[in-house]
Parts: C-alpha cells; sequence; structure tokens
C-alpha cells in the first residue's frame, strides 16, 4: 500500500509466475492471486472486500533471415556410392547406373544454420528443452532442377524432409535428391542419389571445360522456418526464410588418359604393280602419281586393326554421352617425318582437315603428298595411304644376304601423335594427353625380282673358217688366252653376239 489515505498500491512481480501451457497470452487461465482490504470512513464505520490480482502471461517471439554465406555445396564428382541415411518414405531412392554401388552420389551438409535467429523468450525465458525447432518447408514444388537427361524434379515434404522427386524418364518417381534439417542446430544435409544436367557447354569461352558449373534449387522453392518455446511452453513461429539458392549441385566431367598401343601397327609395303583408288582427303595437296607404278592412286595401303592407343576413361555420375562420347584424333608434333623419297626429297608433315599429309619438299614432287594418314574418329583406326615410294637406305650387304627388300621405315619418333576427346551426359567434354604413335606407322621397301628361260631360237653362231685372227675383247682375267697355231696372228679366230636379249 503505498497511500492509506487513498487506497493506492503497487504490485512488485520478483519472478515469473508459471502459466499453464497453450496459447501464447492465455488469458482465460491466467493465475491470480486475492487481497483482502478493510475500507473506514469518518465515524469510523468499516467495509471489507477483495482485491484479484491477475498475472498476464506474456510470449516469446521470432523471425529470421537467411545466411546467405552458409552452404550445403554438393560435387557430383563420385566414383562409387555412399550409404543413404535421410528418410525418403515411400519414395525409392534413384541409383545412379553411371556411380558404381547404390546409395547417394554425393553428399553435404552445412556448417550451422542456414538462417539467423532472433528469438524473444519474454520473463518466461527459454524452455528447458526443444527451445528452438528448426524445420523445412517446400514453398514451390518447381526445383528448377532436371536430370541428365532432361527430366524434371519437384519438391515434396516427406517426414520432414525435402525429397526431390523425378518426373519422367527411366527413374520416374524416384529421388534425386533428398534435404534434411537438424532440428535442434538448423544444420541442413542433402542426399544427391541421381545426376543432375548442368546445361553449360564446353566452349571457347570457358576453356572448354564446364565441369564445376554450379546449379542451386529455383529461388522461392524451399524455405526454412523457425518454432520457439518460452519457460511455460509458450511457441511461436518465424517467418519462412528462402535458402533455395543455399543448396547448390557442382558439375563433374569426364576425365581421359590414353597411352600408345605399340603392338597395333598400320603397317605397308611399297610391293605394288598397279595403283589403288585413293580415298583420304588431301584438301589442296595435291596426290604423288608414282612413274614407276601403272595406273595413278596409292600404291599401297593399310588400315589398323583398332586403335593405335588404349584409352582410360571416366565419365562420373553424368555418364556417357549418348553419342560422340570418345573421339579419336590426330596430331603433328613434329613436322619433320624423318623420311625422304627414293630420290631423296624430304618429306613433312601436314595436318589438313582432319588427316595428316606427307608433303614432299623439292625434286619431281616438290608440294605433293607422298602419303596421308586418317583416322576414324569413332574407332580410333588408322587408315594410310602411299602414293610414291620412299627410300629405304640400308644398301644389299653380305651382312643381310644381299637382300634388304624388306626394310622397315618408321615415321620419325615424335612426329605423330592420337588424341582422345571424351564428352559426358551432360556434354562436359575432356581431353587426353596427346600419346606418340609414329613408331606404329610403317613402310616395308619392296625390290626387283626375275626369273628367265632359254630362248631357243635366238643363237650365238660361230664359224672357225678364218685365215687371222681377231683383236680379242673379253676378259679372261689371270687365264691365258690361247693362241691358234694354224691361224695367223693372235686373238680370236672367230666371234659372234646375239641378235637379241634371251
Amino acid at each position: 500500500m503505498t497511500d492509506p489515505a487513498t487506497g493506492a498500491y503497487t504490485v512488485t512481480l520478483l519472478d515469473n509466475v508459471l502459466h499453464a501451457g497453450g496459447p501464447n497470452d492465455e488469458n482465460a487461465i491466467d493465475p491470480t492471486t486475492s487481497l483482502t482490504y478493510t475500507i473506514t470512513d469518518a465515524d469510523n464505520s468499516s467495509a471489507t472486500g477483495t482485491l484479484t490480482i491477475t498475472f498476464d502471461d506474456d510470449g516469446p517471439s521470432v523471425t529470421i533471415a537467411a545466411a546467405s554465406t552458409v552452404k550445403v555445396a554438393l560435387d557430383e564428382t563420385a566414383t562409387s556410392s555412399g550409404v543413404a541415411t535421410i528418410d525418403t518414405g515411400a519414395i525409392v531412392k534413384g541409383n545412379d547406373p553411371d556411380v558404381s554401388g547404390s546409395g547417394y552420389i554425393s553428399t553435404a551438409t552445412s556448417v550451422g544454420a542456414l538462417v539467423t535467429v532472433n528469438a524473444l523468450f519474454g520473463a518466461d525465458g527459454a524452455a528447458a528443452s526443444g527451445s528452438t525447432v528448426y524445420a523445412l518447408t517446400v514453398t514451390n514444388a518447381n526445383s528448377g532442377l532436371t536430370l541428365t537427361d532432361g527430366s524434371a524434379i519437384s519438391l515434396q515434404l516427406v517426414n520432414g524432409a525435402v525429397v526431390g522427386v523425378v518426373s519422367g524418364g527411366t527413374f520416374n518417381g524416384q529421388a534425386a535428391f533428398a534435404i534434411s534439417i537438424n532440428a535442434t542446430t538448423g544444420a541442413v544435409t542433402v542426399e544427391q542419389y541421381l545426376s543432375l544436367d548442368h546445361p553449360a557447354e564446353a566452349t571457347a569461352g570457358n576453356g572448354f571445360n564446364s565441369y564445376d558449373e554450379t546449379l542451386a534449387l529455383a529461388n522461392g522453392s524451399l524455405g526454412v522456418t523457425v518454432t520457439v518455446k518460452d519457460g511455460d511452453n509458450d511457441t511461436a513461429t518465424s517467418n519462412t526464410a528462402d535458402v533455395s539458392s543455399q543448396i547448390t549441385f557442382d558439375d563433374d566431367g569426364p576425365s581421359v588418359t590414353i597411352a600408345a598401343a605399340s603392338t597395333v601397327k598400320v603397317a605397308l609395303d611399297e610391293t605394288a604393280t598397279s595403283s589403288g583408288v585413293a580415298t583420304i582427303d588431301t584438301g589442296a595437296i595435291v596426290k604423288g602419281n608414282d612413274p614407276d607404278v601403272s595406273g595413278s592412286g596409292y600404291i599401297s595401303t593399310a588400315t589398323s586393326v583398332g586403335a593405335l592407343v588404349t584409352v582410360n576413361a571416366l565419365f562420373g555420375a553424368d555418364g556417357a554421352a549418348a553419342s560422340g562420347s570418345t573421339v579419336y584424333a590426330l596430331t603433328v608434333t613434329n613436322a619433320n617425318s624423318g623420311l625422304t623419297l627414293t630420290d631423296g626429297s624430304a618429306i613433312s608433315l601436314q595436318l589438313v582437315n582432319g588427316a595428316v599429309v606427307g608433303v614432299v619438299s623439292g625434286g619431281t614432287f616438290n608440294g605433293q603428298a607422298a602419303f596421308a594418314i586418317s583416322i576414324n574418329a569413332t574407332t580410333g583406326a588408322v587408315t594410310v595411304e602411299q602414293y610414291l615410294s620412299l627410300d629405304h637406305p640400308a644398301e644389299a650387304t653380305a651382312g643381310n644376304g644381299f637382300n634388304s627388300y624388306d626394310e622397315t621405315l618408321a615415321l620419325a619418333n615424335g612426329s605423330l601423335g592420337v588424341t582422345v576427346t571424351v564428352k559426358d551426359g551432360d556434354n562436359d567434354t575432356a581431353s587426353s594427353n596427346t600419346a606418340d604413335v609414329s613408331s606404329q606407322i610403317t613402310f616395308d621397301d619392296d625390290g626387283p625380282s626375275v626369273t628367265i628361260a632359254a630362248a631357243s631360237t635366238v643363237k650365238v653362231a660361230l664359224d672357225e673358217t678364218a685365215t687371222s685372227s681377231g683383236v680379242a675383247t673379253i676378259d679372261t682375267g689371270a687365264i691365258v688366252k690361247g693362241n691358234d697355231p694354224d691361224v695367223s696372228g693372235s686373238g680370236y679366230i672367230s666371234t659372234a653376239t646375239a641378235s637379241e636379249r634371251w
């Protein structure tokens, strides 16, 4: 009582008063206390009454905002799957056919909550447990994402998790990814089960590399809410914060390495009696026409049985492209072929329309093609056409039995290479190292051949009738030529020469 004369009073609350759980400011059940008071007038008449004091409840409040720097960043690069833990209910998790095993192909968890929380609990303070509870919500079912095969993905709330469900295609109705939230800490976990389409193509502008292209959920599709509870179990729920852009999926990309398959060769042999129809495009470079082989075209040709290189390619979660996933190409790594024509003219290598042309420098065939090399872009098989004969410098000697017909030449080491470019399911590309295949292109020498038969009608007919000798010209070496005593002089007593070859 602050003034007994007027009845003025003050109530001071020294601690919070427990209110029954329920809606905030539950006035109908607010706790009260009653005080009895007595009023006495001037002639000492008195009356008593009751003063009821009501303790109105307060309640918590909360607002949140997206913590834009906190993200859940996934990367599709995976060689095997991990064990999935998010509950997707009746929705079957997709199983990516391009990653071994089953489960997630990528997963990540945020470091902390995706939102900042501004909560007021009032005099009641925060509840002893469950004072701050985070939850996910779907604010727009359109995720803005598609699978690598183009199938759309929509968002569904399932048992508190948000599931990206495929519409159409091979994985229709299955989960492409799932998002869960730790109700206590707000940390968000994402598991990805199927590869997504990252539409940016590899171009010159990005160095033919768009591997790390990043996708996010469509703005306004995924939200977080926070519910707070105070000491007497009053609750308040926040606004919805849009966290769509904080869930990101990085692309993976293919990779490839190659090595020369040294046992696979393209072996040509110059032995030819007539030319064949040339098919390799040498552009503006005229194909040489060997004057010692009838007709025009190639004098020898050969094709490898398969590629000259072995390929180790990884396509990742996106898998290989439906077409053009592996493309072989030739490259000139040193223009000096190391070869010359039979007349000694040097041959240099030039890349023309994807083929490698051996171009003559000097001599009768200057500027013409001595040979050409092409590659099947799909299989890697290599074809060589030879138009002019090459110089095989090894001479016939006693050491090789006077036979160097099958002397083999190859392109100079480090002159001819093969590269391979691979493309994955969303058209990312990668190019291999260059494998040196120079030694796998070989040219065997040809050689002369001869057979003879007696030409019986062609004769050398001598007649001994002679009165004097003639001057002998055949060299008999150390053997002394006889001197017929019955013919005057010395030398031959008769001579004759066949009128034609045998």
